[in-house]
């Protein structure tokens, strides 16, 4: 398919796939971060940063299974 070459495309000599990895992990973290430091600490966040950030997260993760999953296509 399209997507295999591009999921091992080199960028700073690691696959984009890795990126889009670490990409989601960041994306999904924040997003818990937010809510603890919400309700945990004197810093209060908007509840709407913590849904863009959880879909942004979401958004990356199922491009990352896509291009993953295009390996056995």
């Amino acid at each position: 398919m399209m997507a295999l070459p591009l999921a091992y495309e080199l960028v700073m000599g690691k696959p984009i796939i890795f990126w889009l990895g670490i990409l989601t992990a960041l994306f999904l973290f924040s997003a818990g971060i937010v809510m603890i430091l919400t309700f945990h600490t004197k810093y209060k966040f908007p509840v709407d940063l913590h849904h863009k950030l959880a879909f942004i997260g979401l958004a990356f993760a199922i491009i990352h299974v896509i291009l993953a999953l295009s390996i056995y296509l």
